[in-house]
């Protein structure tokens, strides 16, 4: 999950100092792929026609690509507008994961429209602008979202084989699970997928007093959050390969599995446009890509699929450049409407987070230490650069995702409460919406109280402003299932343009009176031994700030995403706001498919790193089948 700009600068001028230079034992098999597969030559890699060519090298993109290159009959070809940091000190190294965000060098520096009702702030929205995508420069959790968060998939296709249990084995396959001591993840565990995930080797002070507080309250630890339930709290996992003491995402799939010379990634190009033939007396046949390389455009030649896996943003960007979107939106910049699909580009979805931070009692030592003690930074330095392990090899990961039922003293009320308010919403919603299908599953999962609605997340370090040689927490809280809905449109008929993104953030009742529940959990929690024993004074919100008049206005100025954006290209009936088939095709295509989180109809209560991999798995499975 990535935090709010503000966080990151806060963070950067002192750690940026001292950050490692992490080892890399694989650095040469690694290097040996990119030479088998990259180039930064748009002739050279234009001259070959591609059965599949997949537009974006991100998390799902590379995921697809790889997979689809492992049958030798077929060529594959990437387009990626980044550039690949092999061997990138800030991407690599786990303590250093806050510095890619709002560094243009690896971030596309998106930020939404100005939020009407979050303070008409311009909120910034990280995307990775490197192959490998996102999981290059997230803050690297790594869990699952529950059982019947994954069945609902099959209530808005209609197909059985989105669910739960059609998930399970592409989870497996695209991760290597490092074992526990007590071996409590050994049901969902596996150890053949490229990408690595480990818990960190220790855990700082606040961690077990913040779980203890959460036990207090009635909130249960959850040592299997990978088995089908996703509620409690734990100590997440993080995608760190923990041999090496380096991040482990998407480029793994390139880096990690055997170079294969029928898979070609060209970096630094544009898709501007899809191109298209006939077929039939209704249907469209994907046959190009349009690409912009240097200020010159060039055309990617595809003889099966087209894939766009550009993400939640980006996607309904490019479909609208391609002619596929709302007619009254394609005409007003111009672009000939091939395919008038009107879900394109909406029901945009995003976890959104406000928190309170406290300064600590002296004696806690949190990640502060690295900013405070330049001799213990640099015996610290000199452990990973040689090992891999230590502080430069760790990060915060402890996680709870909680029903309202054990949220709120009164929880009988306040799910009836919260349940009117969805119902208000859907009744409010047109029959022919997305939405019309989303709220009677959102108002089952809360009645029932078996997913998350809530979560909450710990920084042990200072992130607003701290203060040399203090020491602070931080526990964020946001809705897992928000009921706003926004948009992604394009802003320009310009290819190089960024999207307009309008998330309506906190547009709803629902979401505000959510966000209230979580920040008057953070000070419940703030008030229960043994997490209170350590804290010395509230930073923020501002101590006075305590009626629910005030924490709305506080939570409406100050809340942010975690960037898990979802939803513009959505799974569903098209008669109902789908963009998107079964088999991830575009209505109206033989062959365009869609292949990132922006297929996900309805947000779920998890981070999306491992569950876009097992899309991508899945869906390069399917691929292959349909060949």
């Amino acid at each position: 999950m990535f935090l709010f700009s503000s966080t990151l600068f806060a963070c950067a001028a002192t750690t940026a100092l001292v950050s490692a230079t992490p080892s890399s034992k694989v650095a040469a098999a690694c290097q040996k792929a990119a030479d088998a597969s990259v180039t930064r030559d748009p002739s050279l890699f234009t001259s070959v026609t591609y059965d599949y060519v997949v537009v974006g090298g991100g998390t799902a993109g590379m995921t697809l690509a790889a997979r689809l290159a492992e049958n030798p009959r077929v060529k594959v070809g990437v387009i990626e507008a980044g550039d690949f940091f092999l061997n990138d000190t800030i991407i690599n190294t786990p303590s250093s994961s806050f510095f890619a965000l709002g560094n243009p060098t690896y971030d596309w520096m998106f930020a939404t429209v100005p939020q009407e009702s979050a303070g008409n702030r311009e909120i910034a929205l990280p995307r990775a602008k490197l192959l490998g995508g996102s999981t290059g420069i997230n803050l690297m959790a790594y869990n699952r979202a529950s059982a019947s968060e994954y069945d609902a998939l099959n209530k808005f296709s209609g197909d059985s084989k989105w669910n739960w249990k059609s998930f399970v084995p592409f989870f497996q396959k695209s991760s290597t699970v490092a074992p526990t001591s007590d071996n409590t993840l050994s049901s969902r565990a596996t150890n053949t997928g490229p990408v690595h995930a480990s818990y960190n080797s220790f855990l700082v002070e606040p961690v077990g007093k913040m779980v203890a507080a959460f036990n207090k309250l009635g909130i249960s630890t959850n040592s299997d959050f990978l088995d089908g339930n996703g509620t409690g709290i734990y100590n997440s996992l993080v995608s760190v390969d923990r041999e090496q003491g380096t991040r482990s995402y998407a480029s793994s799939y390139l880096c990690g599995l055997p170079p294969k010379t029928n898979l070609h990634i060209l970096l630094h190009a544009h898709a501007a446009k899809i191109n298209f033939a006939k077929s039939g007396k209704t249907n469209v046949k994907a046959t190009s890509v349009d690409i912009v390389v240097a200020s010159k455009t060039y055309t990617v030649k595809a003889s099966k699929d087209v894939i766009v896996s550009t993400g939640t943003d980006q996607t309904p960007h490019l479909l609208e450049l391609s002619g596929i979107g709302n007619s009254a939106i394609l005409s007003k910049f111009g672009i000939d409407t091939l395919i008038d699909l009107p879900a394109v580009g909406e029901n945009f979805q995003e976890h959104l987070y406000t928190g309170v931070e406290w300064k600590l009692k002296p004696g806690v030592t949190t990640f502060d230490i690295l900013q405070n003690n330049a001799s213990f930074a640099a015996e610290q330095k000199a452990l990973y650069d040689a090992t891999g392990s230590g502080w430069f090899a760790g990060l915060d990961a402890t996680i709870a995702f909680v029903p309202m039922q054990q949220l709120a003293a009164d929880s009988a009320d306040r799910v009836a409460a919260l349940f009117k308010l969805l119902d208000d919403e859907r009744k409010a919603a047109k029959p022919d919406s997305i939405q019309s299908l989303q709220l009677p599953i959102q108002q089952q999962w809360l009645q029932e109280g078996k997913v998350g609605q809530a979560e909450f997340i710990l920084w042990s370090r200072g992130l607003i402003n701290p203060q040399p040689n203090e020491s602070y927490v931080f526990i964020l809280g946001g809705a897992s299932h928000p009921s706003s809905r926004g948009s992604v449109h394009l802003q320009s008929a310009d290819p190089l343009a960024p999207p307009t993104i309008d998330p309506r953030f906190l547009s709803t009742e629902f979401d505000i009176q959510v966000m209230l529940d979580c920040i008057k959990h953070i000070f419940a929690v703030g008030k229960t031994s043994p997490f209170a024993d350590m804290l010395d004074v509230q930073i923020t919100p501002d101590p006075s700030v305590v009626s629910d008049e005030d924490l709305i206005e506080y939570i409406r100025g100050e809340a942010a995403g975690g960037h898990h954006h979802i939803g513009t290209a959505a799974m569903a009936p098209k008669s109902a706001g789908g963009v998107v088939d079964t088999h991830l095709r575009v209505y109206g295509t033989d062959n365009l498919r869609v292949v990132d989180a922006s297929i996900i109809p309805v947000h779920i209560a998890a981070h999306l790193e491992s569950t876009v991999y097992a899309i991508a798995e899945k869906a390069a499975a399917m691929i292959l089948a349909d060949c």
